[in-house]
């Protein structure tokens, strides 16, 4: 018997194996900061249902803006001014929560380097880039999303002024009606970008 041979294979075996077993502890260590980085994002649950609450409040308001009485209408775009600085500090709150998450992100990619194998390295960077492409969606929706408030707070400020025109009111009104279809389409954009995380987690979690 060739116990050269032998050995020599035994020795292949253990090299392989303990590469296997790096890699796996290198996915689990990056899944594992990548998941605390989500843990971050939490609390964007409740200030979605309490900017939803405040957008339904809103809905409401507008009604009334459009009133016959002129109390009535003043009273509304007062109300719907303050409704939007209450919706600004709330989305602050998701700002606040998107960057922590990156933050703690960051933390993951050191472990990228230390994964041997080709194919699982790459299923790992598909994640890591999608876990990227989300932060700069979110960061596109909420500069859209901004706009949005501070257009809508000028046209209805506007509306008490004692000198406001209706042409004004108009152009102000055309302007808000843009930055409300724009901050839309960043908000899918966003979206897609969470589902595509959500998925290449998904193949990511096999290899562990």
């Amino acid at each position: 018997m060739n116990f050269k041979k032998t050995v020599a294979i035994v020795l292949t075996s253990a090299v392989l194996l303990a590469g296997c077993t790096i890699d796996k502890k290198e996915i689990k260590k990056y899944d594992d900061q990548v998941q605390k980085a989500m843990d971050q994002e939490k609390t964007v649950n409740q200030v979605s249902k309490k900017i939803n609450e405040l957008e339904e409040k809103k809905q409401k308001l507008f009604k009334k803006v459009n009133d016959k009485d002129q109390s009535t209408r003043k009273k509304a775009a007062e109300d719907i001014v303050e409704n939007v600085k209450q919706r600004q500090k709330e989305f602050e709150k998701e700002e606040k929560a998107l960057d922590n998450s990156e933050k703690e992100f960051k933390k993951a990619e050191s472990h990228i380097d230390n994964i041997d194998n080709k194919d699982k390295k790459k299923e790992v960077e598909e994640l890591d880039k999608a876990i990227k492409d989300k932060y700069k969606s979110h960061s596109d929706y909420a500069k859209a999303y901004k706009k949005a408030l501070n257009k809508e707070k000028e046209l209805f400020s506007y509306l008490n002024e004692d000198n406001a025109t209706q042409s004004e009111v108009d152009g102000k009104s055309k302007d808000l009606s843009k930055a409300y279809k724009e901050m839309n389409n960043k908000f899918n954009a966003y979206s897609k970008a969470i589902e595509k995380v959500k998925r290449e987690k998904q193949d990511v979690d096999q290899l562990k």
